[in-house]
């Protein structure tokens, strides 16, 4: 796989996650804006999820996809964490962690690599620019 289909593909994975994040948790939240402020996100991701999916067949570059067990192991402990949530505070610390941690991926990711067009590292950062943004609107909810 080419360093431009690994950054793309992890693209692809982030914003995956950010939306079944967002899915799983939305039935908990109680505060009106927040549940806005998340269904807007989840839009922002799955128009990016979109972009990715064009830019990846664009490069003939096979869309890969978490391993089934990996895929519902990641579910079942999204499932559990949100039965033990009381508040609307702990979900938007929990969307909070794992945004920063999707954004430390790419980071790493970008930072390694060397053979990408500009036009995907623009796109990459354009993400990382959009999670920094989701991190700062989440932190209302805190």
């Amino acid at each position: 796989m080419t360093e431009e289909a690994k950054i793309l593909e992890n693209i692809r994975q982030n914003v995956e996650m950010g939306i079944d994040g967002i899915n799983t948790v939305r039935k908990k939240v109680k505060d009106e804006q927040f549940l806005a402020l998340l269904d807007e996100q989840r839009s922002e991701y799955r128009n990016i999820l979109a972009e990715t999916g064009n830019r990846l067949h664009s490069i003939d570059a096979p869309v890969e996809t978490l391993s089934d067990a990996a895929n519902v192991y990641a579910k079942i402990f999204t499932a559990a964490k949100t039965l033990v949530y009381t508040s609307d505070s702990e979900i938007a610390e929990d969307m909070i962690k794992g945004t920063s941690m999707g954004i430390t991926k790419l980071t790493r990711h970008l930072n390694d690599a060397c053979d990408i067009s500009e036009s995907t590292r623009d796109f990459a950062e354009k993400l990382v620019k959009t999670e920094e943004k989701n991190i700062e609107d989440l932190k209302k909810f805190l």
